[in-house]
């Protein structure tokens, strides 16, 4: 991917074309890598506290210059190193399991907004959907809906995986 990154950034002639601390390999591996502390800590991790550590700044606009693509290709790419041909009695094993991503809030956002009620601020909400596979232990599909309602007729993921099904 490093050597040819134009199908993966906004603008090929211009994003990572200069050696710089951030390749795009490393931006990946940074983002890749991250857990749930904050930028700063992050990248304060992944440099070991070295003299070389970028600011909070140049990773924020190094991976504004990454499209969703980038990350959905090594997503396949590594699915890829499975075998997809397990099964348990003819069937394949798969857990789907889904959580609420609270997001900014903007009401002017229908698809996302929600409120319980006028007397109460209200929020904005995204849905995460993960298809898991038993046997492989990896996660096979990852789904993110604008509503929770709109994501049921999306559950089962039009997957090829899917001959024989038992739900429960």
């Amino acid at each position: 991917m490093e050597k040819n990154n134009s199908d993966f950034v906004v603008d090929p002639k211009r994003d990572f074309v200069r050696k710089s601390e951030l390749s795009f390999s490393k931006t990946l591996r940074f983002i890749l890598g991250m857990g749930s502390q904050t930028l700063g800590k992050e990248l304060v991790e992944f440099y070991d506290y070295d003299s070389k550590m970028v600011s909070v700044s140049a990773i924020v606009q190094r991976r504004a210059k990454i499209l969703p693509a980038a990350f959905q290709y090594l997503f396949h790419k590594f699915n890829e190193a499975f075998s997809q041909n397990s099964f348990f009695h003819g069937y394949r094993l798969y857990a789907v399991d889904g959580s609420d991503i609270h997001i900014p809030t903007d009401p002017d956002d229908k698809d996302t907004f929600y409120r319980a009620n006028n007397d109460v601020k209200g929020y904005n909400l995204m849905h995460l959907n993960a298809l898991y596979s038993l046997q492989l232990q990896t996660i096979i599909i990852l789904r993110l809906c604008q509503s929770f309602f709109r994501q049921i007729s999306d559950l089962s993921f039009r997957h090829a995986f899917f001959a024989n099904v038992i739900s429960t």
